[in-house]
């Protein structure tokens, strides 16, 4: 299971990071993170736990800032430890646009600023897009970039660099899709079913890497952002060839 909590309550309300960190004992939102560990831990089987992935994007804005994030993460990891939680592997995700930008991004955007450090991770991991031209209603318009490209930009920190840096740490694709080609930059040639092609082979190299969760869907923001493996045959068929691959844990008899 992974288990992903983010900073809101279900009515839509937001609970900021500062009072996660400081909440004292006793208190009503103590006792909810407490009742969180309980339970976890006596579910027994291994899960995979992140405390509100992205961060740094604009939707958790009104929730803090990084040092705010940094101490609820840890706040929550310690009150797991007093309650004796072992089956639990901690996932720190960010979007891999963070570690594009610059330290002095005026946003605080950077994606180190947010680490919670070795001792609180057992992970760390993006959420990986090629959105391209996808994004209609803000007519922003992305370069194609394969998953290489995005994971691993030569011209910035990139997310696979930031992993090597603390090799203690496990990497993790926590989301990962392409569109197809819209055929709207001519210039562009690759197919959606070569994206993954290409991506099949280039996830191989990278040892550091245990696990990728394909984000299956619409985006429920951009319409036209269409992640579905099936958006054309040949996606699906080379999806399908990745499954089948050994080395994802599929069992190609060909």
């Amino acid at each position: 299971m992974f288990f992903s909590v983010k900073s809101k309550r279900t009515t839509g309300g937001v609970v900021p990071w500062r009072d996660i960190a400081d909440a004292p004992k006793g208190s009503a939102l103590h006792g909810e993170i407490v009742r969180w560990a309980n339970r976890i831990r006596d579910y027994g089987a291994h899960v995979f736990f992140t405390f509100n992935h992205e961060p740094e994007a604009a939707a958790s804005d009104a929730m803090g800032d990084h040092d705010d994030y940094i101490d609820a993460w840890r706040r929550i990891h310690r009150i797991f430890d007093n309650k004796g939680v072992t089956n639990v592997d901690w996932i720190w995700i960010m979007t891999d646009f963070a570690f594009d930008l610059p330290p002095d991004d005026p946003r605080g955007r950077y994606a180190p600023m947010w680490y919670p450090g070795d001792r609180w991770v057992d992970g760390m991991a993006i959420d990986a897009y090629n959105w391209h031209w996808c994004r209609v209603e803000d007519d922003i318009k992305n370069n194609w970039e394969s998953l290489d490209h995005i994971a691993d930009n030569p011209n910035t920190l990139g997310f696979r660099d930031f992993a090597a840096q603390h090799p203690s740490e496990d990497a993790y694709l926590a989301e990962w899709a392409t569109v197809e080609n819209s055929g709207a930059q001519p210039s562009v040639t690759q197919t959606k079913a070569e994206w993954i092609a290409e991506a099949q082979g280039y996830l191989k190299g990278w040892d550091q890497l245990q696990g990728i969760l394909y984000f299956n869907t619409t985006d429920k923001f951009y319409h036209s952002c269409r992640w579905w493996i099936d958006t054309s045959t040949s996606s699906l068929d080379a999806f399908t060839a990745m499954a089948n691959d050994p080395f994802y844990g599929g069992f190609d008899t060909a």
